[in-house]
């Protein structure tokens, strides 16, 4: 979809209202990704048939802190930008499948395995990563507090 003779502002605060899913599907520009992710304060964040660049990737990755589902098809991105996500921040499942998943699926699951999560579905094309949860019995200091860092 085309979205260049919507003004950014008015696509930003749109974006900011929405409480469930805001699906972006090829869009352009692309210029407009970053901000527009940076807007969202959704549940579920959908991405689909894009490229993103090196900034778009740590507009992601920013927005991680503000969903708790992030869906990737057919994404093209930065994967060592993606994987700065210290997968403590609000988002706590990541799904990713299509061209996206078969580039990335060994980077992915080394990820998940580093930051202490699961793989909770490996099959017909798709990868589904979620956040372990912490067992009331291991205390308050384990407790994310919706937090995320970027290195």
């Amino acid at each position: 979809m085309d979205i260049s003779d919507i003004p950014s502002d008015k696509m930003d605060k749109l974006a900011s209202i929405v409480t469930e899913r805001v699906t972006i599907n090829n869009m352009t520009p692309a210029s407009r990704v970053s901000s527009l992710l940076a807007s969202v304060q959704c549940t579920e964040l959908l991405l689909r048939k894009m490229k993103l660049s090196e900034e778009n990737t740590r507009a992601l990755v920013t927005a991680m802190t503000q969903v708790q589902t992030v869906y990737l098809s057919c994404v093209t991105l930065d994967i060592e930008e993606l994987t700065q996500y210290d997968g403590q921040g609000r988002c706590s499942e990541l799904v990713v499948w299509g061209d996206i998943r078969e580039m990335h699926e060994a980077r992915l699951m080394e990820w998940a395995a580093d930051k202490g999560w699961r793989v909770t579905r490996d099959d017909d094309g798709w990868l589904r990563m979620e956040r372990k949860q912490v067992s009331p019995s291991q205390g308050p200091a384990s407790v994310s507090q919706g937090k995320c860092t970027v290195m």
